[in-house]
């Protein structure tokens, strides 16, 4: 579980409880996608696909700063907890999305932002420290220029990143600031697979406090052609232990040794095969996905949904305000469907991360079963 999950555990679970008594509440969490422009072309996105790729013009369907601005407005209201903004593309490509941060806290909400960190720059970074920003996760995927640049399309990027990151360690250190946290998310290939003992020393070295491996998404051809074959998924588990014992060592929390049950790297529709094994007759204690229930997805082109996977188009937010759509028709629909193990077709493309989530939620949410 990742350290801002953790830090609202509790209150999903007071909202779950809250909906199995019939009793609906707000979203605890929302992700926000300001853009779909990016300024690098890696290997793994789901821009890749044939049916976007150079094909996306981002200004022609995105919501307005103002809409954006309200969203954030309309969030507080409905009692949101956290905010991610992530993408899409590169949400700092896009200048509205630095006002949205600072709206985030000075509504006092927690505020966290996913990014590839080549956009950082010095006066960007004295802004985050000083309005008490929460967490910045960089997306790196190898802890070397060579394999870093090669994944994420664009050569250079793991220096600029890694100047950002410098920066912010020497910036917090100077205004003795506890935040923003700082967090890798790393995309698991068969081209970085045996250096994830690196991507923990290159954490140490820059200020980072927490190393998350994802099995990869795949979504072309060209993400096929970095899936792990059975070889190095056996390579890959026997450097697990090692890897947590330099992070335990170094004081880096990681995710790592989840990935000792292989079905959570060899299978991307394991959530549905978990379902099946765990929650063969499902109540609310006992639900497959809990993410209709606690969190909500607004995508660049004002869609929403309950993850970043969902592909419904007939929810807009550009349509109706942000209450309407958390308590629609149809989101309901999706949740009856889905405390019933019938899952939408993306589904079947979900990750470890929500698969292990959401295991925990049911185990915690079992002590309030009457």
């Amino acid at each position: 579980m990742t350290q801002e999950l953790d830090k609202f555990a509790e209150e999903r679970i007071s909202r779950l409880v809250s909906w199995s008594k019939r009793n609906p509440k707000g979203p605890c969490i929302i992700d926000i996608n300001p853009t779909d422009y990016c300024n690098l072309k890696c290997l793994s996105c789901w821009q890749r696909d044939p049916k976007f790729d150079g094909r996306l013009d981002s200004k022609q369907y995105q919501l307005s700063d103002e809409k954006l601005l309200s969203i954030i407005d309309e969030g507080f209201r409905l009692n949101v907890k956290m905010w991610e903004i992530t993408g899409g593309g590169e949400p700092l490509l896009r200048p509205i999305t630095i006002d949205l941060m600072k709206k985030i806290k000075i509504l006092g909400m927690y505020g966290s932002i996913t990014t590839n960190g080549t956009l950082l720059s010095e006066g960007l970074i004295k802004d985050l420290v000083k309005i008490g920003w929460d967490k910045v996760t960089f997306s790196i995927d190898g802890p070397d220029a060579s394999t870093n640049d090669y994944l994420r399309g664009k050569r250079g990027a793991l220096n600029k990143a890694i100047n950002a990151l410098k920066t912010i360690k020497s910036l917090k250190a100077k205004l003795k600031k506890q935040t923003p946290v700082i967090t890798f998310n790393t995309v698991l290939s068969n081209k970085n697979y045996d250096k994830i003992i690196g991507m923990i020393r290159l954490a140490k070295r820059v200020g980072c406090e927490e190393v998350n491996f994802e099995p990869m998404t795949t979504h072309s051809e060209i993400g096929e052609a970095l899936s792990l074959n059975k070889e190095q998924i056996e390579k890959f588990q026997s450097l697990i232990e090692k890897t947590r014992n330099v992070a335990a060592k170094l004081k880096i929390r990681t995710n790592i040794q989840s990935f000792k049950e292989k079905r959570l790297i060899e299978k991307s529709d394991y959530v549905q095969e978990e379902a099946k094994q765990e929650t063969i007759n499902p109540d609310f204690f006992s639900i497959p996905c809990y993410e209709p229930w606690y969190h909500l997805v607004i995508k660049v082109d004002g869609t929403v949904g309950p993850c970043c996977l969902f592909d419904g188009k007939r929810m807009n937010i550009k349509k109706q305000t942000l209450k309407e759509a958390w308590f629609s028709r149809r989101f309901n629909k999706i949740r009856k469907r889905i405390s019933k193990n019938k899952f939408p077709k993306c589904c079947s493309i979900c990750n470890a991360g929500q698969v292990l989530n959401n295991r925990n939620l049911r185990k915690e949410l079992q002590k309030w079963k009457k």
